[in-house]
């Protein structure tokens, strides 16, 4: 699909250095190249105090909408629909949107059923009358086992912060879906938001995103790097890390870790801002 767009109170390069912007018109003949320059423009409205917050109005097929960025948000208007107007989004649902799907497709999430947790049987013991002198000693010795393990359970035990999540390795299809998602992935652009980075190589790596006043930009702080297994949770595809970061795919757009959704970049991490070694700082 085509999408001819216009651009307001934002430069060519999504900065406000300009001293008057007016508007400037651009193409995108395909999702991904769009859905940066919307990336792009969220990022900037964050960044930066302005005066008229940047917006796009987008033209393609028989669509007509106007998109605003507010802080790192995007909000979504139809210019032709009364029931649209001013929609919170992400890029992904723009493109929905664009489309002309209905508001429940538009904002349809893949839902994971939770795991119930069954609580253990106890079993019941009769009362064992007439039992001989052997048969009790037998007991006794059961009991002593028993009250053994309960006493070295609780001395020894650590509980685990992360409950292992279900999930089955797979290697048959590990590359293909390395191949297929890897990309950067982020929760919101704003500061404190996380974001993590899939490579085609397997690895898993979270960051944070701040916002640095000396270079009037978004800083990432690395937090962890683990090695990622392709596997099965609940008859679909997912990827683990650490045994307790499990990626769970929706589409091919949002990944789902830990009940919150991130949204596919369509960039790399230079892009929303610089990567810093806090180890050498």
């Amino acid at each position: 699909m085509l999408y001819s767009v216009t651009f307001r109170h934002i430069d060519k390069d999504f900065g406000f250095e300009a001293l008057d912007f007016g508007k400037w018109n651009a193409e995108y003949d395909n999702e991904e190249d769009f859905t940066l320059a919307l990336n792009r423009m969220a990022i900037a409205s964050s960044q930066h105090a302005v005066v008229d917050f940047p917006e796009v109005e987008v033209c393609a097929q028989s669509a007509r909408a106007i998109i605003r960025a507010i802080d790192g948000q995007l909000f979504y208007t139809d210019i032709n629909s009364r029931n649209r107007q001013d929609l919170k989004v992400v890029p992904v649902e723009i493109i929905r949107l664009i489309d002309g799907r209905p508001l429940e497709e538009v904002f349809q999430r893949d839902e994971q059923e939770p795991d119930h947790y069954i609580p253990p049987r106890h079993k019941h013991r009769s009362s064992a009358n007439g039992l001989t002198k052997l048969a009790a000693v037998f007991i006794m010795l059961i009991v002593l086992s028993f009250c053994s393990k309960f006493v070295w359970r609780d001395m020894t035990y650590a509980p685990r912060l992360h409950t292992a999540p279900q999930f089955i390795p797979s290697l048959s299809e590990e590359s293909d879906v390395l191949r297929k998602f890897a990309d950067v992935y982020v929760s919101e652009y704003r500061e404190g938001a996380m974001l993590f980075e899939l490579t085609r190589e397997g690895r898993f790596s979270r960051y944070e995103m701040w916002h640095s006043a000396e270079r009037n930009a978004f800083v990432l702080i690395e937090l962890d790097s683990y090695l990622l297994q392709v596997g099965m949770h609940n008859g679909k595809t997912a990827m683990l890390a650490d045994e307790h970061y499990l990626l769970l795919p929706e589409g091919e757009e949002i990944i789902s870790l830990h009940g919150i959704q991130y949204y596919r970049h369509h960039g790399n991490l230079a892009s929303i801002g610089e990567v810093l070694d806090v180890q050498r700082n």
